[in-house]
């Protein structure tokens, strides 16, 4: 599992970016609370994306989530979290996350999750049955062996194949460049300044 947060683990500073700044996200005070602290506030928000990021046009919505300590000392920004995937939403990623970080990381940081394009609460796209979905994330195949590999690459097709009948032409903007550059939108919505 920290494997999987390592991973997941992207600090917010400086990528590359657009022209302009997004909006600043308005938070709301949501209930994803269970598992969290009670010196944490947690805030729901959403931020518009365009679709194709390479031009103007349709417009999709991220879901995002902020956890936030209430007394926040020298701090210094914002811990972005991606789950990696793909298909993994983050927004409970985020929360899990949370709960478990030091208090000394919480005072310095807000962490902030979100959905990826596609996934949980973020322009969602449904392209296969919950039963293949599971099938492709936790494959028990043998990887090593060819049979297990050719059933491994049968499954994605499949799923390749019904996504695309889904999405048409807007299939190819739900990927992992796409993602990439979504995080450095949340980042600038978020605050963080610096050179690109």
């Amino acid at each position: 599992m920290f494997r999987t947060i390592v991973a997941g683990l992207l600090l917010a500073f400086p990528v590359s970016g657009c022209a302009h700044a997004p909006p600043a996200i308005t938070w709301t005070d949501c209930d994803r609370r269970p598992a969290l602290a009670e010196h944490l506030d947690v805030g729901c928000g959403t931020l518009a994306v365009p679709l194709d990021h390479g031009a103007t046009g349709k417009i999709i919505s991220l879901k995002l989530v902020r956890v936030r300590h209430r007394e926040q000392t020298g701090r210094i920004g914002s811990l972005v979290l991606n789950p990696g995937g793909p298909g993994v939403a983050g927004i409970e990623f985020a929360a899990s996350f949370a709960a478990r970080a030091s208090e000394s990381l919480l005072k310095r940081f807000d962490v902030i999750g979100f959905d990826p394009r596609g996934v949980g609460e973020s322009a969602p796209v449904r392209c296969t049955s919950d039963t293949d979905l599971d099938r492709l994330i936790d494959f028990n195949g043998d990887m090593r062996t060819p049979a297990g590999r050719a059933e491994s690459e049968s499954d994605s097709r499949r799923t390749a194949v019904s996504c695309k009948e889904k999405l048409g032409d807007s299939a190819q903007f739900f990927n992992t460049e796409a993602t990439a550059r979504d995080v450095d939108l949340i980042r600038d919505a978020v605050g963080v300044r610096g050179a690109r």
